[in-house]
């Protein structure tokens, strides 16, 4: 596949990012390595994978009840503090690190 291109293409391809400063050249190019090595299946034109069906509705647990479901996993654990978990909890803690 590399071998299909001439010499001359991947030269402007590494023009584009050698002395860039700014790196979304570089993302520009990592993205689009499928579409340079496989121009018969474009990304455009193609799907890379199937994607899984969306749920009708979704819903997550608030906040507050997936913390103390998580608390109560690892209360056990000797590396823990679960003084500190109590603090955040409680709202004693600093704004910056209670939960929500």
């Amino acid at each position: 596949r590399v071998h299909s291109r001439p010499l001359e293409y991947y030269s402007r391809l590494l023009d584009q990012v050698k002395m860039e400063q700014d790196p979304i050249q570089g993302y520009w190019l990592e993205a689009s390595w499928h579409d340079i090595f496989h121009p018969e299946a474009l990304q455009s034109q193609h799907s890379l994978c199937n994607y899984p069906a969306m749920p009708e509705k979704e819903t997550v647990a608030p906040f507050g009840s997936m913390f103390d479901a998580w608390v109560q996993t690892i209360k056990d654990h000797e590396m823990f503090d679960t003084s500190v978990l109590r603090k955040l909890r409680s709202g004693s803690a600093p704004s910056s690190v209670q939960a929500p």
